[in-house]
């Protein structure tokens, strides 16, 4: 017989929430029964775009569209327009109606995008999957069945997630003082003793070039031991997450002020100069 512990170091948030304008978030670990190596590493990866449905309309099922009291169904259409900027992969998701099925309170969701000639090039219900897409104009067509058509209008301006990875992943450092992280100081180290509580103060760098606008929110994950845990499948947490809200918009490299014109002589005087020298020149 035999006893197996397992411990680590345990956050006391699941979640940290970062911004343009409060890029230093703060949390408190703890490390299990014996001693552990704190190394918090963290990574913003997945860029989120949201838009408005352009359109939207209630109408009534078919004939079949009828529960067994005679209760009539109604499906609400949405029709959101977005664009694919590049060739790559996009995630589509309607976050208020994924990953549940059964106990949903609505009947059913389906949502199909169309490119710009009308033609199917992609379907997905509550478990969205990253789909590629090639660079153009789309639109996602979602589909909401209900019997209440009260609870449709609530929907009729839900907005649609549009993820896509970022080109180049953005760090996300902690260090051990809110002085540190305004700094940029070292990367935060610790090996401590079992049951024994640490802040720590993660931050994106302050000159950070984020390539995404203002409303996009950023996502990423976080670890906070070593080894670094490795997803294993697409429902493997692979860490603890992390989310940075763009709330203005990446700095511009401002163009150095041309020289001004020192030359005291009016446009007159220079017209009459310029002219006195072509007449010049023409005599020589």
């Amino acid at each position: 017989e035999a006893e197996v512990y397992f411990f680590g170091v345990v956050p006391e948030t699941s979640s940290l929430f970062l911004s343009t304008v409060s890029p230093v978030a703060t949390t408190h670990v703890q490390s299990g029964p014996g001693p552990v190596l704190v190394k918090p590493s963290g990574a913003l990866k997945t860029c989120r775009s949201t838009v408005r449905p352009a359109s939207s309309a209630i109408r009534p099922g078919g004939e079949r569209d009828l529960y067994m009291d005679q209760k009539r169904v109604y499906e609400l259409i949405l029709d959101y327009n977005f664009k694919a900027e590049e060739d790559g992969n996009l995630t589509l998701q309607a976050w208020l109606l994924n990953d549940r099925l059964y106990e949903s309170i609505f009947e059913s969701q389906l949502l199909q995008v169309y490119d710009s000639n009308k033609k199917l090039v992609a379907a997905m219900d509550a478990w969205p999957t990253p789909t590629k897409f090639k660079k153009g104009d789309y639109v996602a067509r979602l589909q909401v069945r209900h019997d209440d058509v009260a609870l449709l209008e609530r929907l009729k301006h839900l907005p649609l997630g549009i993820d896509k990875p970022l080109a180049r992943e953005i760090p996300v450092k902690a260090y051990g003082s809110y002085s540190q992280a305004l700094t940029g100081g070292a990367d935060f180290v610790q090996s401590q003793p079992g049951g024994v509580r640490t802040a720590l103060f993660f931050a994106v760098p302050f000159d950070e070039k984020v390539d995404a606008k203002p409303g996009d929110v950023l996502l990423g994950t976080v670890s906070y031991g070593e080894p670094v845990p490795k997803a294993a499948g697409k429902h493997s947490r692979g860490g603890f997450t992390v989310q940075y809200a763009v709330c203005a918009g990446k700095p511009e490299d401002k163009k150095p002020d041309e020289p001004k014109d020192e030359d005291p002589r009016t446009d007159a005087d220079k017209l009459k100069d310029a002219l006195r020298d072509v007449q010049v020149k023409h005599l020589e």
